[in-house]
């Protein structure tokens, strides 16, 4: 049998990894490298992206300001029309008082001016809260009482009573009687007069 021997001498283990020790550090560098580089890339296009992503909501902030302002602009106007809103409608509820007031008023007036004798004359009317006042002037003394009487008929009228009555002489022939008839009104009449 037939064995080979080698007899160039082999280098040592210790000269051999002293070779290669410079190709594998160059090799795990250039790997490194290459990593670095990718991982470079990779966060690259993540930023991109993360840019991308911010512009558009960028753009989408941009459009919800101006809705926002639109928003609080129209919330401005209805603000606006509600105040306008509320003040019409205190002149309608003031129109519908004046208009609820007359009516009451007018009546007693239309009443006070039936039972008017022909000889009275007046020449005031007052209406307060709850209470109300004639002054005028006759020429006859009995119609004054049966006017104070008819008034007293009146159903929104009570306490009717001639508070003064004074006579005036203007010549020898003519004399006239001024007066003055206190009442007061009915609560359905005062009710209406505070409006």
């Amino acid at each position: 049998m037939l064995e080979r021997i080698n007899l160039v001498p082999q280098q040592s283990l210790a000269a051999r990894i002293k070779k290669v020790t410079p190709f594998a550090l160059m090799g795990l560098l250039c790997l490194v490298a290459g990593g670095m580089l990718l991982f470079v890339q990779y966060f690259d296009r993540q930023i991109k992206v993360v840019e991308k992503e911010i512009n558009a909501l960028q753009v989408i902030d941009n459009a919800l300001k101006s809705q926002q302002s639109a928003v609080q602009q129209l919330a401005g106007k209805v603000k606006q029309l509600g105040e306008e809103e509320a003040r019409l409608k205190g002149t309608v509820t003031h129109l519908a008082m004046i208009s609820e007031q007359k009516q009451p008023v007018s009546q007693l007036l239309d009443a006070i001016a039936l039972i008017l004798p022909s000889t009275v004359r007046c020449e005031k009317i007052a209406l307060g809260a709850k209470s109300g006042q004639i002054s005028g002037e006759a020429t006859i003394y009995r119609d004054i009482p049966a006017f104070v009487q008819k008034l007293s008929d009146f159903p929104s009228l009570r306490n009717v009573s001639l508070s003064v009555l004074n006579l005036e002489q203007k010549n020898e022939s003519d004399s006239l009687l001024s007066f003055s008839i206190v009442f007061e009104l009915q609560q359905e009449m005062a009710v209406v007069s505070k409006k």
